[in-house]
């Protein structure tokens, strides 16, 4: 474990920033994370959890750009 927020952004729009597949338990927290694209130009979410379970996000900052946040 760290201290203060991690940063973890994209350029790319059409893509989510942190994606997990078949993953279970899975614990984010004091992240932040966004797509670097314009505002409303991204059709990806930042974190995309696919065929996944059991999953946490805690006290993070998503900025969607535009259209979700999270995908479950």
């Amino acid at each position: 474990m760290g201290l203060g927020k991690v940063k973890v952004t994209t350029d790319q729009d059409h893509s989510s920033v942190i994606e997990f597949k078949n993953c279970y338990n899975i614990l984010l927290e004091n992240i932040e994370s966004y797509h670097n694209a314009e505002e409303y130009t991204c059709s990806a979410p930042v974190i995309s959890f696919a065929e996944s379970k059991g999953s946490k996000v805690n006290s993070c900052l998503l900025n969607g750009s535009g259209q979700t946040g999270i995908e479950l």
